[in-house]
């Protein structure tokens, strides 16, 4: 059954607001930036799916679903069209072979999400944006690096992330959002922070500085795993160093 719901919000993603009748039909642009983000929230769900649920099946499914919708939205990408096509049959006919193989199946089919956001939301591979936001990569970028950090921190016994408290998937899902406002709000980005002040959001956790320090290093370190400049990290550092005071509450 979250096999189903999962892939189900998936696909909506790929096609709801493509076009109204009350509207223009989106330009190219708008359509390519719609279609990385479901081809990104594929790969993420998927990725929880295979790793985490131990779903190969439901990993497997997820992707072919996402990327059936996908695929005539690529019309005006037609060697990108071909190739998703290419890895979609080459999926099933590893089943149809009688070699029910998913694990194999969703590596196909996550190689061709990986095509996808190669080809319409490419890695920064060195080259300057007029904003720090869009040298991250924009949201799509943005998101990766605050989802990262999220897992690494989670993962770190010395930042004591959940506070002893068993993990909420709605808790963490709100932080991600906030944090990738904060990003935007600091690095020249369209979406602004509609979250609490640091103070308020904070208040009570009792942070030390040493918990602090430990997030810090984590933030650098995966926005150094995914390249950024080290002018860029200096910045966001600074960033990051200013929210201190009002943070932590437990001085040690």
């Amino acid at each position: 059954m979250r096999t189903k719901i999962v892939l189900m919000l998936v696909v909506m993603v790929a096609t709801v607001g493509l076009s109204r009748a009350d509207e223009k039909p989106l330009e190219r642009v708008e359509l390519d930036k719609r279609i990385a983000t479901a081809a990104y929230e594929s790969a993420l769900l998927g990725t929880s799916l295979f790793n985490d649920d131990k779903n190969y099946e439901g990993c497997y499914r997820l992707y072919q679903g996402t990327l059936l919708a996908i695929v005539p939205l690529l019309d005006h990408r037609e060697t990108l069209q071909a190739k998703v096509k290419l890895r979609l049959e080459r999926a099933a006919d590893n089943i149809k072979a009688g070699k029910w193989d998913a694990p194999k199946g969703a590596f196909e089919l996550r190689t061709a999400l990986d095509e996808i956001l190669e080809e319409i939301a490419p890695a920064r591979n060195g080259k300057k944006g007029a904003t720090m936001w869009e040298r991250l990569g924009g949201e799509i970028g943005v998101r990766k690096v605050v989802d990262d950090i999220l897992l690494a921190a989670a993962e770190d016994p010395k930042i004591n992330f959940f506070r002893g408290k068993k993990p909420d998937p709605k808790i963490i899902g709100h932080l991600r959002q906030t944090l990738v406002e904060m990003i935007s709000e600091n690095t020249g980005g369209p979406l602004k922070y509609t979250g609490k002040t640091m103070a308020e959001a904070h208040k009570g956790m009792m942070i030390t500085n040493a918990e602090f320090d430990a997030f810090a290093e984590v933030i650098v370190k995966v926005l150094k795993k995914h390249k950024v400049d080290d002018a860029d990290i200096k910045v966001l550092a600074k960033v990051i160093e200013s929210t201190r005071k009002d943070i932590v509450e437990k001085r040690d």
